[in-house]
């Protein structure tokens, strides 16, 4: 073997291990990615359970609630507000459920799931009266979209799960 046919040897044996180093890299980076979509779906499920502990357990805001579900017309300016954030609170997390559904963050599944309160809130017309005289206009363009093509809002047929 000449001196050329060791110099090929060694620059197989060098490109072969950028390739390795390459993949690795690759690799990496997928499960990087990975538990980053599982941290953002652990984090979305917590602040959604954290907000149904607030709710259950104070019931003013439960109270405030189930009658702006039933007629928002009929909030005071006080209980108005409260009923604007509380909806504003929850539903900001449902709107990340559907935003990392359109970055391809989560899948289908996790999106029914965590549009699930959305659907649910939309059955009560006083929700709906919410969202379109003031919930729409906090909510991102896609969002506003996204809710606005549900079918709950446009029957109410929907059980009524506040009445």
């Amino acid at each position: 073997m000449t001196l050329t046919d060791y110099a090929a040897i060694a620059e197989l044996i060098a490109a072969s291990g950028v390739i390795a180093s390459l993949l690795f890299l690759a690799v990496q980076v997928k499960k990087g990615s990975a538990t980053d979509n599982s941290s953002n779906i652990l984090a979305t499920v917590r602040a959604l359970s954290d907000w149904s502990k607030d709710f259950s357990s104070n019931d003013e805001l439960a109270k405030v609630c189930r009658k702006g579900f039933k007629d928002y017309g009929s909030l005071s300016e006080i209980e108005s507000e409260r009923f604007h954030y509380a909806m504003v609170s929850i539903v900001i997390l449902v709107e990340s459920v559907v935003l990392s559904n359109k970055l391809g963050v989560i899948g289908e599944e996790e999106l029914t799931a965590g549009t699930s309160w959305i659907v649910n809130f939309a059955a009560n017309k006083g929700f709906r009266d919410w969202w379109h005289s003031r919930g729409r206009k906090t909510f991102t363009k896609t969002f506003v979209e996204y809710v606005e093509n549900l079918e709950a809002l446009e029957t109410d047929q929907v059980t009524q799960i506040w009445s």
